[in-house]
Parts: structure tokens; C-alpha cells; sequence
């Protein structure tokens, strides 16, 4: 008798636009050829934007609503859909969906939780954007420095209400995934966890190899990325830049993204008069940027498991970052072998470290074979089958 094939589905908001999203649809093919059955779940008008060749190994499903963390109604979508189909393992991939549990009481599928960014990155976002109300005036900044930041910091007010959300979603999931060692430990002291429980897995993002890599790169800085104040911090970068461009006259730097902070970055290149500096948007091929640019530069606040690291890894772009999370530093350790990792904030410590590694072409090209095969360490080969061990575990 012919084993039933075992169905998997991963819920996202935006699909297939993303970083995250395009590391579900490669897992989602290695499934697919190791015999699973694979959906996703995705927001309203997610299909205008799947092609032919994303729908050739997966089924996506588009829900009622767009923004199916916080819908009712995609819940009870969902619901009805696995019972339907029958799905083994439902996978949500990010943020914590507020109708989980009712989907779980109604359903048999077991649950699998996905966290693709840094361990309690809500509590940084929240602490950021109540430190920009408080630079209104000098009296809301002496209220920030004096009342609130203490308030936040040493109290923990709202770092309380984020740990019971995540106790809950551990709680519920059969399987709870993080990017690396690092962030399960820190689950696991946060939450009171027991080091031991097998429920806690490490499985990291995914990487492409790329086919031809062409090292006679240009003499081109690049950022890909979004452009946003609290995460991306690109303002440090433009910063960085006037330290050194007057140095470099041969060289430009390349910004690839959109977001709401573009138009006052790029008032704030030609009010301080920066030359060679170019904001190319949003692109479809961000490949044909790695092909050609000779460093990587992310100036991010935090970051989770950032892909343009390992996108530049893998297109031996050499990457340089701020040291700002486990999963930048698992990414490019040892520093000056993998990449190079800067102290966070320093911008002028960031600034010679890149002066002295553009002037030294020799390590740059011996980096260069270095950070192509660390990528190999993220192949699809050996991440789809940490996601088998763990899928074949529950559908027993």
C-alpha cells in the first residue's frame, strides 16, 4: 500500500515578496522532491504577485484578508482549510499570529513556529520609538533621559507583556525553530526554559549558490536592504561615507531598497554634498548588484538573521557590518576571514576598517574565497534536510 503524502503549510502575510518568503519557497522545493505535499497561506492579493514558476512545486492559498496575523477571518480560513486538506504541519513563519490557539483547537495539525529575526525584537522596537518621541523639545528629552529611559530599561515595563506573548506561542508550538545557538540560549534563560526540551531547534536561514561568481568586481560599496530608521539606521552609512568618499574618488556607493526614509536620505546626500552616491530603489534582480559590487555594507541597529550577508557571502562580496546581534556575528566570525565586524555604533572605527580594507586588495580577494565557501554552509541541501529531521519527527 502507497504511503499518503505527508502536507506541510507555511502561513505568511506577504507572499512571495521578502526575504523570509523567498527561504520558504526554497525549503518548500526540497520538500516538494523529498515527497511532501507543501501550501502557503498568504494575505489578500498575495496571487498577483506569484508566478507560474513559484505555483510549479507549491499551492499557495490566498486568504480573505491581507494582514493575517490579526484576522479572524483568515483564522478561520485556515481552519477550514487544513481540515480539507488534510495538513499534517502548519508552520507560521515570523510574527506570533493572534488567532493561533483557535486554530489549533480546531485542527489536528501540529504546530511549528518559525522565528526569523532576533529573540525579543519587539521590545527594541518599542524602546526605539519611544526614545524618538522624547526628541521633540529639550524638555521631552530631559523627561526621556530622566523618567522614561530608566522607566523602560531598568523596570522593563513593556519587555514583561512581550515575554508572556512568546511563553505563550512556545507553549502552544509542538516545535519552536530559531536562527542559531545563540538566540536558543537566550530562549532559554528569558523564558526559564529547560536546556534540554528537544522542542527548541536551530535551523537558519537557507542561502542560493550561486551558479558563475564573478570576482573582478567594481569598485563599488553596496546596501540592499529596507530603508528605515529603526532597524536599518542607512543614515549611518551616509555618515560613513563623508568620513571617506574625498579618500575614494574611484569609488561609489550603490543604495538597492526602498522605504519610508529614502526621500530624507537622499535630501540629506545633497544638502551635505556627498558625491558618487546612487539610490537605484527597489529592484527584481538585486543579483546583478552582488555581481558587481566589491563590499557590503549593513549599519543595522539589530538585526535577526540578515540574508544580505549571506547573499553577499555567496557572491563573494565582501560583507562589513556592526556587530550588533548573535546572528551578524555567527554570520561573518572569524572577523577578517568571513567579513568584518565593527564595534557597535562606531562609525569611525567602521570608516578605517573599510579605508583599510579597500586599500588592500590582496585580502580582499583572499576574503573573497573565504566568505564563498562559509555560504556553502547555508545550502539549501543542508538546511532542507534539518527541516526534514524535524518534519518527519511530527508526522509519524
Amino acid at each position: 500500500m502507497q504511503q499518503k503524502k505527508r502536507r506541510i503549510a507555511f502561513i505568511h502575510d506577504e507572499f512571495p515578496g521578502g526575504g523570509g518568503e523567498r527561504v520558504t519557497i526554497d525549503v518548500a522545493n526540497f520538500l516538494v522532491a523529498a515527497g511532501y505535499d507543501v501550501f502557503v497561506f498568504a494575505g489578500k492579493f498575495c496571487k498577483e504577485k506569484v508566478s507560474s514558476e513559484i505555483t510549479l512545486n507549491l499551492q499557495v492559498i490566498e486568504l480573505p484578508e491581507r494582514y493575517v496575523e490579526q484576522s479572524k477571518i483568515d483564522a478561520d480560513a485556515i481552519v477550514e482549510s487544513v481540515n480539507r486538506l488534510n495538513i499534517n504541519v502548519l508552520v507560521s513563519v515570523g510574527r506570533r499570529m493572534l488567532f493561533i490557539n483557535d486554530i489549533l483547537q480546531k485542527t489536528h495539525c501540529k504546530y511549528v513556529y518559525a522565528l526569523h529575526s532576533i529573540p525579543f525584537w519587539e521590545a527594541e522596537l518599542i524602546l526605539d520609538r519611544a526614545r524618538r518621541r522624547g526628541m521633540v523639545s529639550w524638555i521631552s528629552k530631559l523627561e526621556w533621559y530622566l523618567i522614561s529611559y530608566p522607566k523602560y530599561v531598568w523596570f522593563k515595563k513593556a519587555f514583561r507583556k512581550i515575554r508572556a506573548m512568546y511563553k505563550e506561542t512556545y507553549q502552544l508550538a509542538d516545535r519552536y525553530v530559531v536562527l542559531c545557538d545563540a538566540y536558543k540560549d537566550e530562549l532559554i534563560r528569558r523564558l526559564s526554559l529547560d536546556a534540554h526540551d528537544t522542542k527548541l531547534r536551530v535551523i537558519p536561514n537557507s542561502e542560493r549558490k550561486v551558479k558563475l561568481v564573478n570576482w573582478d568586481k567594481k569598485q563599488q560599496l553596496l546596501f540592499v536592504g529596507r530603508m528605515s530608521y529603526v532597524d536599518k539606521r542607512v543614515d549611518r552609512l551616509i555618515d560613513i561615507w563623508r568620513k571617506i568618499f574625498n579618500q575614494l574618488p574611484d569609488w561609489e556607493l550603490i543604495l538597492v531598497g526602498d522605504g519610508e526614509e529614502r526621500e530624507k536620505l537622499e535630501k540629506k546626500v545633497k544638502l551635505e554634498g556627498l558625491e558618487r552616491v546612487r539610490f537605484v530603489g527597489f529592484s527584481d534582480n538585486v543579483g546583478s548588484y552582488y555581481r558587481e559590487a566589491a563590499i557590503l555594507c549593513l549599519v543595522s541597529t539589530f538585526e535577526g538573521w540578515p540574508l544580505c550577508l549571506t547573499e553577499a557571502q555567496a557572491n563573494g562580496v565582501v560583507p562589513i557590518a556592526f556587530d550588533c546581534s548573535a546572528g551578524v556575528h555567527h554570520i561573518l566570525s572569524p572577523s577578517g576571514k568571513n567579513g568584518v565586524l565593527i564595534p557597535p555604533f562606531d562609525l569611525d572605527r567602521y570608516a578605517d576598517s573599510l579605508l583599510k580594507l579597500i586599500k588592500n586588495p590582496e585580502l580582499l580577494q583572499e576574503m573573497r574565497n573565504d566568505i564563498v565557501k562559509k555560504a556553502e554552509e547555508y545550502s539549501i541541501d543542508v538546511v532542507g534536510r534539518r527541516w526534514i529531521e524535524l518534519l518527519d519527527e511530527l508526522c509519524v
